[in-house]
């Protein structure tokens, strides 16, 4: 309201000299304006400028081209206009420093301080410039509005305010406290109800997964065996063959590990590297089942995979370092015309 009051009587003061003529107590009405009269509402949110190199030379006359501000340094916006009770401008307010609005402060600077010069091509638009810089004006003293006016405005005086502001803040503060403690008890109530609904879903889900992870082990189970079984009938048997290597005896099944296995090199019955065991298949029990063998490649390439039974194997162990080699009694041509073994 303040703002709007001081935009009407500076548009008042500034488009008419006749009414600063009339008598006191007289009322009078214009109809018609100067052509260099000026609106506040024109006048307030014009942008300032620093011209300390041109200040000196402009004149009431004085107009400068347009784009002439761009070579000036922009300094703020005018905020603010300040009437005595004459209606006679005081000083005007602008708004430095900050960015978008945010850190801006308002410094008052006197109206015989500012110059309004007209753009040439458009006399209606005008430039407002100082004889000083953005430093100057950051470091001045900031423009502080009486609190006497804001109490005045809103039609309560100071003693009036702070009971009001005590008042209520000791509502506020209690609303919190109501609030703090239904949202508290809300929270606990909830956080219960969520406990045991989530106890009971988790005992069910965990008896729902066990079923299930039971129905899968066993159909797996099944159906692995089922597999091997069905494998088996595809390709022909081998019979272990009798192999006398020096230096090294027969391995045990219960002196075998899956270490000991994985990896071990593939013979023939002549002693030629065919391949090697790339993997075991176990039983439900544990127990080894079959033995994968990669067979023939080169270096994991074009390598023929076939699973074998245990007992179509000799497994021999060296007596010295323990090392494994893996026999079976079949050709490497005879081992690569067997079905693909798919694990």
């Amino acid at each position: 309201m303040k703002r709007i009051l001081a935009t009407t009587a500076l548009g008042l003061m500034l488009t008419t000299a006749a009414m600063a003529e009339t008598p006191m107590g007289s009322f009078k009405t214009i109809d018609t304006v100067a052509q260099n009269d000026i609106f506040a509402s024109n006048f307030i949110g014009k942008r300032i400028y620093s011209a300390e190199q041109d200040y000196d030379g402009f004149g009431e006359t004085s107009t400068v081209d347009a784009g002439t501000e761009q070579n000036w340094e922009d300094l703020g916006e005018v905020n603010d206009i300040i009437l005595d009770r004459e209606g006679n401008v005081k000083a005007v307010v602008l708004g430095v420093g900050g960015f978008l609005g945010v850190g801006e402060k308002d410094v008052a600077v006197d109206m015989n301080s500012i110059k309004m010069v007209t753009e040439t091509e458009d006399p209606d638009d005008f430039f407002l410039v100082v004889n000083t810089n953005r430093e100057t004006l950051e470091n001045a003293q900031e423009f502080e509005r009486p609190m006497v006016e804001t109490t005045a405005a809103v039609g309560i005086n100071s003693s009036g305010m702070s009971a009001t502001v005590e008042e209520s803040t000791e509502a506020a503060k209690n609303s919190y406290e109501s609030m703090k403690q239904d949202v508290q008890e809300g929270y606990d109530s909830a956080k219960q109800e969520m406990s045991e609904t989530y106890e009971d879903s988790k005992e069910s889900l965990n008896t729902a997964l066990n079923e299930s992870k039971e129905g899968l082990k066993t159909a797996y189970d099944k159906s692995k065996e089922k597999m091997a079984s069905a494998y088996d009938e595809t390709r022909d048997l081998f019979v272990a063959p009798d192999v006398d290597l020096e230096g090294y005896e027969v391995a045990l099944d219960d002196q075998l590990n899956a270490d000991d296995l994985t990896g071990a090199r593939l013979y023939d019955s002549e002693d030629k590297d065919i391949g090697e065991v790339d993997q075991l298949v176990l039983k439900q029990d544990g127990t080894i089942d079959k033995a994968v063998l990669d067979v023939g490649g080169f270096l994991g390439v074009n390598e023929h995979r076939i699973a074998v039974n245990m007992d179509e194997l000799q497994i021999m162990r060296s007596s010295e370092s323990g090392m494994v080699r893996v026999y079976i009694d079949a050709s490497q041509e005879e081992l690569e015309a067997q079905p693909e073994y798919q694990s």
